[in-house]
């Protein structure tokens, strides 16, 4: 799960740490697990409650891991009444509520974080679809927000789902994320070579180096929920379907040559 080791579960109020226990719970490695959410909808809330009155505190890191875990927990909310087959993320960002004493939208939670932990707040900022950075299953803390805004930035940009680069051709296709948002990510082949992970450093340096051909790939809409249609296959499933596909042709192969050779001749009598 991205970013489960890195962020411990945080000292927190009482309504906090049952949401915390409810995302653990229902964040799964394809999505988000709703019927699980649903069971656990009291804390969710409860959390939400909590929020409309809470402290976001004073230093920047911990309000921006406020607004952040406020934003996520308000899409996660409108998703599990709504659960639509494909998200329209511009009407989950008008999404209303309260806030630190405070009317707001989800948009408005989004640009609150990122005026307090830069761009790289785009990464932990959930909208519920396939093609969108994923939702880790704990919340975010302050003090150690900075590393886990890396490393979140880091596995979305290792995610060839959404973000491809051919080095032998000096292309890359980029999730529309950076399209929709380039004005962030401005000049963008320096914000991917010092965010790309450690094993794509020959291509870090290539980015820093020499133009590359950007392009930017479809984005997909669809819910991320786990064990969903849209959801994505592990490595494994894939392989086995494969490998299934591979026989089923084999046989399909000898079949049709044994129909062009037609049957066999019959066989000559034996004498007597």
């Amino acid at each position: 799960m991205v970013l489960a080791c890195l962020l411990a579960a945080p000292l927190l109020a009482a309504p906090a740490d049952d949401y915390a226990v409810l995302l653990a719970r229902s964040v799964k490695d394809d999505g988000i697990d709703y019927a699980e959410l649903a069971k656990g909808r009291a804390a969710l809330d409860g959390y939400l409650r909590w929020l409309e009155a809470a402290d976001p505190g004073a230093a920047a890191a911990d309000r921006a891991a406020f607004w952040i875990n406020a934003h996520n927990a308000l899409v996660l909310r409108r998703l599990l009444d709504t659960r639509p087959p494909v998200v329209d993320i511009e009407e989950v960002g008008r999404v209303a509520a309260t806030v630190a004493g405070q009317p707001t939208t989800v948009d408005s939670l989004a640009t609150l974080a990122r005026e307090s932990a830069g761009p790289l707040a785009r990464f932990a900022l959930y909208r519920g679809t396939r093609s969108c950075p994923p939702l880790p299953a704990v919340l975010y803390r302050g003090d150690d927000l900075a590393e886990a805004l890396v490393q979140q930035a880091r596995a979305y940009l290792s995610d060839e789902e959404e973000n491809r680069f051919g080095y032998a051709q000096l292309e890359a296709e980029l999730s529309t994320l950076f399209l929709w948002h380039r004005d962030e990510f401005d000049p963008l082949q320096p914000f991917l070579a010092d965010h790309l992970p450690g094993d794509k450093e020959e291509i870090a340096r290539s980015l820093r180096k020499t133009e590359w051909r950007i392009s930017f790939r479809p984005y997909d809409r669809t819910l991320a929920e786990a064990g969903g249609e849209g959801g994505r296959p592990s490595p494994f499933w894939l392989v086995l379907y494969a490998a299934a596909a591979a026989v089923l042709i084999l046989l399909g192969v000898r079949a049709f040559r044994g129909l062009l050779r037609g049957p066999p001749p019959p066989r000559a009598p034996s004498p007597p």
